[in-house]
């Protein structure tokens, strides 16, 4: 329960769940690690992969560790959608901005994303932006390079 007996506010139940999520480390993690991929809709290239979920076990089944599980399968989502090798060789690529309000209110999200593009390597928007300002940007960035 929340405050007073009441109900949880949305915030607090997201503060919670990422409380857990902080406190699963890679560490804690026991081998071999929960694996999601959170195509739960598929994805417009592959509209017929469908979520899942592997290697699951009684060490690796809290709610910090399923968080966390999931925030990885969704940074190698975006990966695997646009690798890394590709924007740093092919596209010249050199900073990622992330946006929106899932990036500006989830640290969780934000350490994996350090972990597969490196400190330093993107900026991230911690302004409540929709995700359109992220595409708006990748037009704006795309216009001025085709100009130079």
């Amino acid at each position: 329960l929340g405050v007073h007996g009441q109900p949880p506010t949305e915030d607090e139940i997201w503060s919670r769940i990422l409380q857990a999520a902080a406190a699963a480390t890679a560490e804690e993690i026991k081998q071999p690690a929960l694996e999601v991929i959170p195509t739960l809709y598929g994805e417009r290239y592959a509209p017929s992969t469908l979520a899942s979920i592997s290697n699951v076990s009684p060490a690796n089944t809290s709610l910090g560790h399923v968080t966390r599980s999931i925030c990885t399968g969704l940074v190698r989502n975006l990966v695997g959608m646009m690798p890394i090798e590709y924007l740093r060789s092919r596209a010249g690529i050199k900073k990622v901005v992330l946006t929106g309000s899932t990036f500006a209110r989830n640290p969780i999200l934000l350490q994996e994303c350090e972990k597969v593009f490196g400190v330093g390597e993107f900026e991230v928007r911690v302004e409540s932006a929709d995700a359109a300002v992220g595409a708006a940007l990748a037009a704006a960035a795309d216009a001025s390079t085709k100009n130079e």
